[in-house]
This record gives structure tokens, sequence and C-alpha cells, in this order.
């Protein structure tokens, strides 16, 4: 059986037959180990997130100052009516709020709109291009006349299916993941159909707006792999001065407790904490705490070894001290030394303590981080680090999240046999392992083996149940 990490693997046995509905399953095994199936790996998938659009409207050519923006459609037409006359178009603007993923690592964004009907002429295989804005809008207000400007050339393109009640796609990956760096402003897109018509009766394509409702709405679907997040709270508590209180300001302070002749009461640690509640039952791959060390004070720290324990109780950052400090756990999670230089970013390794805090083995109550080398003598090093409240350098949490759906091992969105099939290569075949890994397994056992073989035969054969670790 396999437990739940890429590097093992070992000898796998079958159970029991324990009646004539477990004996007919496992003939389907029999039958389906004498296959050799050749399967290609099986591709990360990042979290998945679905956004409604904040702002859509269309815009008329015809009636240059009407405003669209409370209308539950969004409404597509060419300019050029019949002789070649223009005046007719009708185009879609659309926005999203992107900034709570500011900064994070985008593998696909797709922009989805709900086709719904069509008036005057079927538009089946009409190419409708999508242009990003280049200054913003507001859908109360936006109207023909006051439009904003757009990319001259069309960051993706869409034909018309035949088909309506569907979802219309394009491509927005390339532009979201620069408005996210802040290389181009997030002003939205900009939905048109420039295919000259120039006849009678121009095709008018039909889409719902946010305003018709929320399962409808325009969407933009994005997927991340790695995520930054910024803490909830965040202080320093002070051995010298028990009752005092640092949740605002702009620094963290890090000094060992032993100055002079030994004496003690002279460190400062800090605390830190982040929110990961969106994350729940998400497969982290990576997390990674990082601090902004800008400056040291009384004696150079390079090579002082800072060590992070997670927290055993809660705190909060505006009433924690030195005497109400949270207990931590006896072993660090991970050690950074501090660098030679100043104005450096130092990491700390805590996917563990995160994947167990997602899992809900541990709480989810931050980390203290210490410098438990013992100095003896007068000027202990004090390292700085910038504070959420300094603003720019925040500490950050990067987290790589890997979504699945327990049981499909083959990584392609569906549960189906052939991820019967893909278990069977990997447990009995040397084929590729699930990715991850827990995607495989379907009975939620936490162990990938033979008996997710058998739930996956019987929920898709025998009525049993879904695969579902929720």
């Amino acid at each position: 059986m396999a437990r739940l990490s890429e590097n093992s693997r070992k000898q796998v046995a079958f159970p029991k037959p324990a009646g004539s509905q477990t004996r007919r399953t496992l003939l389907w095994l029999v039958l389906l180990l004498t296959c050799t199936v050749l399967l290609p790996l099986s591709s990360a998938v990042g979290q998945i997130f679905t956004l409604c659009s904040t702002d859509d409207a269309y815009i008329i050519h015809g009636s240059p100052d009407y405003n669209t923006g409370t209308e539950p459609a969004l409404i597509i037409r060419n300019d050029y009516g019949i002789g070649g006359t223009s005046g007719w178009g009708t185009d879609a603007l659309i926005k999203f709020d992107l900034s709570q993923y500011a900064n994070q690592t985008i593998t696909s964004a797709k922009l989805k709109l709900r086709y719904y009907a069509w008036y005057d002429n079927d538009p089946a295989g009409r190419v409708l291009k999508l242009f990003r804005n280049i200054s913003d809008w507001d859908e109360f207000t936006v109207i023909w006349n006051n439009q904003p400007g757009h990319a001259s050339l069309p960051t993706s393109s869409c034909a018309v299916p035949a088909a309506t009640e569907t979802w219309m796609e394009w491509d927005v990956t390339t532009d979201v993941q620069a408005m996210l760096l802040g290389s181009i402003s997030n002003y939205g897109w900009h939905l048109l159909d420039d295919n000259y018509w120039g006849q009678p009766d121009i095709p008018s394509i039909r889409f719902r707006s946010k305003e018709f409702d929320t399962t409808y709405c325009p969407k933009l679907e994005i997927v991340v792999v790695k995520q930054t997040l910024y803490p909830t709270d965040d202080a320093y508590i002070i051995h010298g001065s028990p009752d005092y209180n640092t949740g605002t300001e702009p620094a963290l302070i890090i000094r060992n407790d032993y100055g002079i002749g030994g004496t003690s009461g002279w460190g400062t640690d800090v605390l830190i904490k982040f929110d990961l509640s969106q994350y729940a039952n998400q497969t982290i791959t990576s997390a990674k705490l990082k601090l902004r060390y800008y400056e040291w004070h009384d004696n150079d720290p390079a090579g002082r070894v800072l060590k992070l324990f997670s927290n055993t109780a809660d705190w909060d950052e505006l009433t924690v001290t030195w005497n109400n400090q949270p207990g931590h756990a006896s072993l660090p999670t991970s050690s950074c030394a501090v660098p030679a230089a100043t104005e450096t970013w130092m990491e700390w390794d805590v996917t563990t303590d995160v994947q167990a805090m997602l899992l809900g083995s541990i709480s989810n109550y931050g980390w203290h981080l210490l410098d438990d080398n013992y100095w003896g003598q007068p000027d202990i090093p004090s390292i700085r680090f910038r504070s959420k409240e300094y603003g720019t350098y925040s500490p950050r949490l990067d987290i790589d999240v890997v979504s699945y759906i327990p049981g499909d091992a083959s990584g392609d969105g569906v549960v189906d046999i052939g991820d019967v099939v893909y278990l069977i290569n990997y447990l009995f075949k040397s084929g590729p392992a699930p990715y991850p890994l827990i995607a495989g397994d379907a009975n939620c056992d936490g162990v990938v083996d033979v008996g997710d073989v058998i739930y996956l035969i019987n929920y898709l054969f025998k009525g049993g149940p879904v695969p579902s670790c929720k």
C-alpha cells in the first residue's frame, strides 16, 4: 500500500473476500489487471477561485448616451448593417476585483460568459474578440460616448457556439498575470464583434450580466498555485517590560535573554499569526514564513540561528505581553541563520505545521520566533524585522496549493473508470503516482491502496458512496 508520501510504495495485498459482492468487485479488479494501459503523467492543479464581475454593462452606438449598468443582459452586435451603414454596434465591458490576489502566482485565468439567446440572425461561428481596457470606467456611468480605450490587439477570441444556454470562454491568463504583478492596470475588458456584416438583421448575441443572478454572472476562473498571505497579528514581547504591548509598532525585535555576566531578562521574542481558514481541506505542498530583516543594533548578529516554534495557545496582537504570552511547542518547526546583509528576506519552512493546521490535527495559533543562543556579554545583538504595521515589507506566508477531487487519480477533473485503471497501473505496474498522491485516496482512510480501487468500482458500478473527504 502507499502512504501519502510520493517516496513510499509497499507491497499490496488483496483483502480477504467477505461475500459475493466483494468477490464480484475483485473480479472487476482482476479483469482490469490484465490490461496494460499507458497513461500520461498527471499534472498539478492549483486552487481554483471563481469571481463574479464587479462591473458589467453594454454600450450602444445608436444610443451613445444611454447607460445599461443595471440591466440583466450584455448584448454584442457588429456595427455595420444594411448597405454597410454604421451605428448599429453594441459592445460589452466587464471588470473584476483582483485586489485579494496581488502578487499571487496565477497559472490560468478564464473569462466566462453565459450565452443564453440570439436575435435577428443565428450568430453561430462568429468570432467575438476580447480586448484589455487601458482606462477606468464604472458600470453606472459608462456609455458609448465616454467608453474607455482598449488595447489595439485582442487578448483572446472565442467563436459563438451552435447551442445557447452554454458558457463561452476567453483565455485572459497573460492579462491577469500582468495585472497582479502591477505591470498593467486592471480596468477589465472590452468584448466586441468586429466581423463586418453589412446586411439587414445583424446577429445580436445575448449574455447574462451580474444583475441576472450569481449563478450565471460573468465569471473569472483563476488557478492559483503560489499564494502570499499577510499576518492578521504580529508583535514582539519584552522580558524586561513584561506588561508592555507592541502590537501597533512597525518593527519586530529579536534578542537573546542573557546579557553581561549571564544575567537574564534582556530577551525579546516575536509572535506572528496568519488566517488559513480559506485553505481548509486544500493540499499544501510548501509553506514558507518570510520576514524582512532590515537592521541590527549593538552587535552584528550575522550567523546567529533564530528558531521558530508553533504556538499551543491563542493570543491577540493588541493584548499580548511577556507575562501572558502563549505556550509553544518544545521542538522548533524550523531555523534560519541571520544573513550578513540587511534589507533581505529571512525564511523558515513551516510546511509541516501548515499541513497539520489545515488538516485540523493542530490548532492555528501561529508561531513564536526567538534567539536562544546564549550571549552572556554586553551589547546583545538586536535583530529588527518589519511588522505588518510598516506596510511594504510586511511579514508573509508563501504557500503552494494543490486542489484535487478525491478519487480523481488521473487528475483530469472527472472520477471515472480511467481513475481505476490509473490506480492499478500505479499500484501494480510501476505507473505514475497520482498528483497529489492524496487524490488517489478515494475512501479517505489516509492510504492509497487496493481498497481505493475497490471503493471506486463500487461507486462507479454499484451505486456506492461518492468519494469525499470534506
